[in-house]
């Protein structure tokens, strides 16, 4: 019996972690639209030489001109790529975190307190991920806001065009980002009972011995 709750549990778990990849195709858009827009404001106010993508020319197709030219495909590849390398980064963090937490965790802890965080953790942790997330989000655009005025634009053009573009990239930007904290908190519940349940039935198994 045993046996079969860890492996209930640990199919739990892989539920949970293609929840959290889920979850973080909606970070990747949140990263490149503030990328996009902290790049306009960088060209707006330093200049177009921007030196230090060249530590990123394995991400862009640069020929060897160094002309970028991107299409369809190219951003769907960068667009998984991203997603993919986020995931992972998460994942070995989330590992690692829960290794110092039981290397470190105290042993007078309870089984009644530690429910008892576990269950109210995920919900202020998520509220707290959402307003610092959509704080920055704002900040980020509305230094582009400020920057729009004093970018070179194409001769008949208006920069009052920008405005709505860029409001419309802070939009998409801030509800990717509560889709996304809202999917990997809940990725996080599934994840947190998942390895609970598979770490009780290890130490169950050790004071059998």
């Amino acid at each position: 019996m045993p046996n079969q709750q860890r492996l209930v549990a640990l199919l739990v778990a892989a539920c949970g972690y293609i929840i959290k990849f889920i979850a973080y195709n909606f970070l990747t858009p949140v990263v490149l639209l503030s990328f996009a827009a902290l790049m306009f404001t960088y060209i707006t106010l330093v200049g177009p030489e921007v030196s230090f993508l060249r530590y990123f020319s394995s991400l862009l197709p640069i020929d060897g001109r160094g002309n970028a030219s991107i299409n369809e495909d190219d951003i769907m590849k960068v667009f998984g790529l991203l997603t993919l390398m986020f995931f992972l980064l998460s994942v070995i963090g989330g590992w690692l975190v829960r290794v110092l937490k039981r290397i470190f965790q105290p042993a007078e802890i309870g089984p009644d307190e530690t429910n008892a965080s576990a269950s109210q953790n995920p919900v202020s942790s998520a509220r707290r991920r959402l307003i610092l997330g959509s704080l920055a989000i704002v900040i980020i655009f509305l230094i582009v806001f400020i920057s729009i005025p004093f970018a070179r634009m194409a001769e008949g053009t208006s920069f009052l065009a920008m405005y709505p573009l860029f409001a419309v990239f802070g939009v998409i930007a801030i509800v990717s980002n509560a889709i996304y904290i809202g999917v990997d908190s809940l990725s996080d519940i599934v994840l947190g009972w998942a390895w609970s349940r598979v770490l009780m039935g290890q130490e169950s198994e050790r004071g059998s011995l």
